[in-house]
């Protein structure tokens, strides 16, 4: 997707002082087309107060562009920082939403139903990601204009403004508000005792292993969860060394470094994420086809027997990966229970570290993060490659047998064949929706891992 655009025209008539022709365009696709049902007029402006736009990005701000989806269901009070359609205030606005998602942000739309009785309807279809840069260069452009003729409240606006410049500039004041972001605070509303137990984590485990903490569990009790995570590490046995897979999975291109990926708006996550996948079978002669567990084992540098006997810790809100330095290997608390499950888990385990370069924490959670999406689709590519599982199947036309039979054969869950056929559009969204739907529920653990 190109850059975003918001542009401002006026608007002759007798309408009130502050109303503008608002549109937003990402590349050349207006995002705010719509029909104005009294006449049967269709356009790609609306009509509003552009200082009700603004105020709503001068007070979403952090979270905008710091705080991803949720992982399960959206709720209100998430749409009302991420959703334009909340800005209300007496106008029509389109449900453009926008979220973090790394160095990128999120936008997504959809129609309004035909049904709907509001006097316009929204008909724009759309969903990308654009650098957060353009995001944030076109929205100071935009503030910076209302600014200019807005008369309703004006003095609030330019303070706030200004606030929001100060607090982009002051690098502490902004990590505060990115953390109070990506717990799902306002700003300022995140408790104070909390913010000063995530300073303390941040000293000892660093800057991004609290945010992914913050990000995967939500609220004021993500230090809690953290810390049991952390306890569930002390009390497990399972240690792993990574160092060979993490030097043959990586490219050594000018897109990795020795401290991790570099972001790359270019190149999304799962790609990264499949090629790394693809280098680490083949640097290291991995058969094509499913993998054994004594392959697994002699990757991640487990016994035989210990492998077999890895313990879950169900309790834990979310996988951790603690490196020791010293050693140079890893202390793993798993969550998943059920033997394919831990598979997948342990390749994420594998995934976070080559995202890293093996970091001292790493969390395997159902985020949506762009690190636990990274994770995710390297475990998925790497238990289970697209043209592999094609191969087993003999079909590029399967059933619900042939994706049992995957599933048994690269010792993976159902539901990861599913969306691999679903993401290379072997089979559409309908039929894997219908596959679902006949297959029993899995163990919660087991779906977990794979959300």
């Amino acid at each position: 997707m190109a850059g975003l655009e918001i542009i401002l025209k006026d608007l002759e008539g007798s309408s009130p002082s502050e109303v503008r022709q608002i549109g937003i365009r990402a590349g050349e696709k207006f995002l705010t087309k719509l029909l104005r049902v009294s006449s049967n007029c269709e356009d790609t402006f609306l009509h509003a107060p552009p200082s009700h736009l603004a105020f709503w990005i001068l007070d979403n701000w952090w979270r905008i562009f710091h705080e991803p989806e949720p992982a399960h269901a959206v709720t209100p009070e998430w749409l009302l920082a991420h959703d334009m359609s909340s800005i209300g205030g007496g106008y029509a606005w389109p449900p453009i939403r926008f979220w973090c998602e790394g160095d990128q942000v999120g936008i997504r739309t959809q129609p309004q139903y035909r049904d709907s009785p509001a006097p316009v309807r929204f008909e724009a279809n759309h969903v990308g990601v654009i650098p957060t840069d353009d995001v944030e260069y076109s929205f100071d452009r935009f503030l910076e204009r209302v600014c200019e003729f807005a008369t309703d409240d004006l003095d609030t606006l330019l303070d706030l403004h200004q606030q929001l410049k100060r607090e982009r500039e002051d690098r502490d004041v902004a990590t505060w508000r990115m953390i109070e972001a990506e717990l799902g605070f306002d700003a300022d509303e995140a408790p104070a005792e909390l913010m000063e137990r995530l300073g303390g984590l941040i000293d000892e485990l660093g800057q991004e292993a609290v945010s992914e903490a913050c990000i995967s569990e939500q609220g004021s009790g993500v230090a809690h969860a953290l810390e049991q995570g952390l306890r569930a590490v002390e009390d497990s046995r399972t240690k792993v060394d990574l160092s060979t897979a993490i030097s043959a999975a990586r490219s050594h291109s000018a897109e990795d470094s020795e401290s991790g990926f570099v972001p790359n708006s270019r190149v999304p996550p799962w790609k990264r994420a499949e090629d790394a996948a693809g280098r680490l079978r083949e640097n290291l002669a991995v058969p094509s086809g499913p993998i054994p567990n004594r392959c697994l084992q002699d990757l991640l540098g487990v016994s035989a027997h210990h492998f077999n006997h890895i313990r879950s810790f169900r309790s834990i809100p979310y996988g951790v990966r603690r490196g020791d330095p010293d050693q140079g290997t890893s202390t793993v608390a798993l969550r998943a229970s059920w033997p394919e499950a831990k598979r997948f888990e342990l390749c994420r385990v594998l995934g976070d570290a080559i995202w890293s370069a093996n970091d001292r924490l790493g969390l395997i959670s159902s985020a949506k993060s762009v690190r636990q999406k990274f994770q995710r689709a390297f475990a998925q590519s790497f238990l289970c490659p697209f043209r592999d599982l094609l191969d087993f199947m003999g079909t590029d036309s399967p059933t619900a047998e042939d994706v049992t039979a995957a599933a048994q054969g690269f010792r993976v869950s159902e539901r990861l064949v599913q969306t691999t056929l679903v993401n290379k559009r072997v089979i559409d969204q309908e039929q894997f929706e219908q596959m679902v739907a006949a297959g029993e529920a899995p163990d919660p653990t087991y779906a977990q891992a794979y959300a």
